[in-house]
């Protein structure tokens, strides 16, 4: 047996019930979140761009200013234990010191010569190594931590914009929320009763 259901509508002016708030009040709110978002999305673009910009000539310097320094033939692993006497005779050498540690497995790779080779010790990176493969990847590098940071907050801007413009409807739109309510004893009705008023998407989920 199915129950009866007596549904009362209140239109209450097309307003929602909790708030007041209609829906070209509803459509300012969003439109005022969308611009919000817009604005901040070329703001932290505007800053990536720079960041990119200025960590690219930071490549270049170090390039300019480390060429052809007769140092750049230590090794980095003894500059990376006992570096101290060595910064006033290489430049940029703490940012090649991380670099070669960043890169450290690719850089291997290309410049270390096998054992089976030499028969002997591997032969030990030095800073002209990775000076050389920095050189050859500048085009690429574009990653410190500033522009990562930056390129991940840019990314959940342009993901929370793009989920409110999908859910633009359910927004701006006046929903209808379904109140059951206890029947009076003194009231005899037939079924149960539910009182359907218009909620906005705000009050939804308060």
């Amino acid at each position: 047996m199915v129950e009866k259901v007596v549904a009362i509508h209140i239109k209450n002016d097309y307003k929602c019930y909790v708030c007041g708030r209609k829906e070209e009040e509803l459509k300012k709110i969003y439109d005022d979140i969308i611009n919000e978002l817009t604005t901040k999305i070329k703001e932290t673009q505007d800053q990536l761009n720079h960041e990119v910009d200025n960590y690219k000539n930071y490549i270049e310097n170090v390039l300019k200013e480390t060429e052809g320094n007769p140092y750049l033939v230590l090794g980095y692993d003894t500059l990376k234990h006992d570096p101290m006497e060595y910064y006033g005779l290489i430049p940029h050498l703490d940012f090649l010191l991380s670099y070669a540690e960043k890169n450290k497995e690719d850089i291997n790779r290309i410049y270390r010569i096998p054992r089976v080779i030499l028969r002997s010790d591997n032969i030990e990176l030095t800073l002209s190594n990775v000076r050389e493969y920095l050189e050859k990847n500048k085009s690429s590098e574009t990653e410190n931590a500033e522009i990562i940071k930056l390129r991940e907050d840019l990314n959940q801007q342009i993901s929370n914009k793009n989920i409110l413009e999908a859910f633009e409807n359910h927004f701006c739109k006046l929903g209808e929320y379904k109140i059951t309510l206890d029947k009076p004893n003194e009231i005899t009705v037939d079924g149960n009763v539910e009182v359907i008023v218009p909620l906005c998407s705000i009050c939804e989920y308060m």
